[in-house]
């Protein structure tokens, strides 16, 4: 190759005579450019040769400036998880950890739980209350924290009470229930009554959560069996992470964070009407016009729009064990093959399962 024009240029720049080169060396690196190192000799006053040295950088482009969106670590977070009847017990725990966790440290975290009513037990709000004891938790954290934070007037935790016809609303059908009444700057979390409390996911969801620009959609780690990791042995409070205690569980799609701007906006670009009110919700008899399986998945909803969805593993969202029920009779055929995989990865590792065959046949 030749390099006659590159160091025309350079000693030029350096202010170097043709004639008094001597020698150069060039390093070329695929991200930055190529260096040269440019040698010659020059003639001092005494008339004796003094070597002069020019180093200089040939860049691959021009320098350009990115504008970076500003995200920070002290952003709100409303934390909306939705209760079925059978998460009674796990959603009392998580308010427990909640308010030891989040309200204690002082963590800028809402937390919205959204009971979800079947027609067989429709009683809201009085003594026959299938969620009496969870609400009757929750009621006691938010007055005993409101009492010791005299200055705070919003309160910590909520609950919004649905009642649905026999079928269970769809992420989407919830968020468009839900988002409506939450504040615009606040960053819209959707969690589940089996995820561990921990300051360090509710920071990463904060500095991935970009208004305008990006969506987060983590993939969570999820605890294996009990009976198979720990055996007789008692489960840990606090799920370690382990590939031995669980797996990144790629098809669970329940979990994800944005803003209520980018949700309005994407939602808009879809051909399904917004669900304005409980009477709205569909019904088993109903539940062929629902939503395409793709399209039910809230990360699947931004496809379309300007806004970038991040999906990656985060190993700070742990899930606490859960069996996994595959109806048929609700979900479609990519549900529920969907469904069944997930099943069978939920478990444990194959050596696990190999081992505990291999013990039950001696």
């Amino acid at each position: 190759v030749d390099h006659t024009k590159d160091i025309q240029e350079i000693l030029k720049q350096c202010n170097i005579q043709s004639d008094d080169f001597n020698s150069g060396w060039k390093k070329v690196d695929a991200t930055r450019g190529a260096d040269y190192i440019l040698e010659g000799n020059q003639k001092s006053n005494e008339k004796r040769l003094a070597s002069k040295e020019c180093l200089a950088v040939r860049e691959l482009a021009n320098p350009e400036i990115v504008p970076m969106p500003f995200v920070t670590e002290s952003f709100r977070i409303s934390l909306i998880v939705p209760v079925m009847e059978k998460d009674s017990q796990k959603t009392m725990n998580m308010l427990r950890s909640f308010a030891k966790n989040s309200i204690e440290n002082s963590e800028r975290i809402f937390l919205m739980l959204v009971f979800i009513y079947t027609p067989e037990r429709p009683d809201k709000n009085n003594n026959n209350d299938f969620f009496k004891d969870v609400k009757q938790l929750a009621l006691q954290i938010s007055k005993k924290y409101k009492k010791k934070d005299k200055v705070k007037t919003s309160s910590h935790l909520l609950w919004y009470s649905l009642q649905t016809k026999g079928l269970t609303p769809s992420s989407i059908e919830l968020m468009d229930l839900v988002t409506h009444k939450l504040d615009d700057k606040t960053i819209i979390l959707l969690g589940s009554p089996d995820m561990e409390i921990r300051s360090d996911y509710f920071n990463r969801v904060r500095m991935n959560t970009i208004l305008g620009k990006q969506v987060f959609c983590p993939i969570p780690f999820v605890e294996y069996h009990p009976a198979i990791i720990y055996g007789k042995k008692r489960p840990t409070a606090s799920l370690s992470f382990n590939t031995s205690l669980g797996h990144f569980d790629t098809l669970n799609h329940h979990h994800l964070s944005f803003y209520k701007a980018d949700y309005l906006l994407a939602r808009s670009l879809i051909e399904f009407p917004i669900v304005k009110a409980e009477s709205e919700l569909g019904d088993k008899v109903a539940s062929a016009n629902k939503l395409p399986a793709e399209k039910e998945k809230l990360c699947s909803l931004f496809m379309h729009s300007k806004v970038h969805s991040l999906t990656a593993p985060e190993p700070s969202l742990r899930l606490r064990y859960e069996e996994i029920f595959c109806d048929q009779e609700t979900m479609s055929e990519l549900e529920i093959k969907s469904c069944f995989v997930r099943r069978m990865r939920s478990f444990g590792r194959r050596s696990q399962l190999a081992e505990m065959v291999m013990n039950s046949e001696q």
